[in-house]
């Protein structure tokens, strides 16, 4: 009888632990792809910055140009 509880514990043991790998391995899943989106989003973010850097650059030439030729 005592060996039948073992059994049936031990069974319950690995069963659960075999449910805590699989959330384990679905959560690492899920924050890998979470990271990398957070980086696709970093990287849009410095594409976007640079282009409007380079509008502000080019804004700010033909300013300066505009006021030369008044000059």
């Amino acid at each position: 009888m005592e060996r039948l509880t073992e059994k049936k514990d031990y069974e319950k043991d690995k069963a659960i632990l075999e449910v805590e790998r699989e959330y384990q391995q679905r959560l690492l899943k899920s924050n890998e792809e979470y990271n990398e989106k957070i980086k696709q989003m970093y990287e849009e973010m410095n594409t976007m910055r640079k282009e409007y850097e380079e509008k502000v650059e080019q804004l700010k030439q033909e300013k300066l140009d505009e006021s030369k030729s008044k000059s």
